[in-house]
C-alpha cells in the first residue's frame, strides 16, 4: 500500500511540474511579447499568434498543452496508476468550463477515459513481453498502440488550438469593427 501511495505522489509531482513549465513557458512568451513594441509578428508564426491572444485564451492553450505534454509523458511510464487518468481529465474540463463548452466536458471526459485505456493496454501488453514472451507481433503492437494513441491524442489537441485561434480571430474581428 505505501509503494502505491509513493506512485501516486510521484505522478502528481511529475504533473505539477509539467503544469508549472508550460505554464511559464506560454506567460514568458506573452511577457517578452508585449514589452517588444517593433517586433514583425508575420516572422514569428506562433510567437506572433500569442501576441494577439487574452489571458484566457493563453491560459486555455496552456492547459490543453499540459494535458498534451502530459499524456505523450505517460505513454512512456510503464506504470499507471489512476493518477494519470486524473490529471487526463481535469485540464480539459477546466479549459471547456473556461471556455464555456459545457456539453465537450463529456467528450473530452471520454477521450481522456480512451487515452488511459490505451496507456494500459500499453502496459499490459508491455508487462506480457517482460514475463511471458518476447514476441515480435507484440512489441509491434505496442508501437502500433502508441503511435495510434499519439495521433489520436494530437488531433485532439491540434483541433482545440485551432478553436482558440478562430475564437481569437473572431474577438479581433469584432474589435477591429468597433
Amino acid at each position: 500500500m505505501n509503494h502505491d501511495l509513493e506512485n501516486m505522489v510521484q505522478a502528481l509531482l511529475g504533473f505539477a511540474i509539467i503544469c508549472f513549465v508550460v505554464i511559464m513557458f506560454f506567460y514568458a512568451c506573452f511577457y517578452l511579447l508585449s514589452k517588444k513594441k517593433n517586433v514583425n509578428l508575420s516572422k514569428h508564426h506562433f510567437l506572433g499568434m500569442l501576441a494577439r491572444f487574452s489571458p484566457l485564451e493563453i491560459f486555455s492553450l496552456s492547459l490543453i498543452s499540459i494535458r498534451e505534454i502530459y499524456f505523450i509523458w505517460c505513454l512512456f511510464q510503464w506504470k499507471t496508476t489512476i493518477v494519470f487518468l486524473v490529471a487526463l481529465i481535469i485540464p480539459g474540463f477546466l479549459y471547456n468550463i473556461l471556455n464555456r463548452k459545457f456539453i465537450n466536458i463529456i467528450v473530452d471526459i471520454l477521450n481522456s477515459g480512451l487515452l488511459y485505456v490505451a496507456i494500459m493496454a500499453k502496459n499490459i501488453f508491455y508487462v506480457y513481453t517482460l514475463e511471458v514472451a518476447e514476441m515480435w507481433h507484440v512489441i509491434l503492437f505496442i508501437i502500433m498502440l502508441i503511435i495510434f494513441s499519439l495521433l489520436y491524442s494530437l488531433y485532439f489537441y491540434f483541433r482545440n488550438v485551432k478553436d482558440i485561434a478562430g475564437e481569437n480571430m473572431a474577438r479581433l474581428n469584432k474589435e477591429n469593427k468597433k
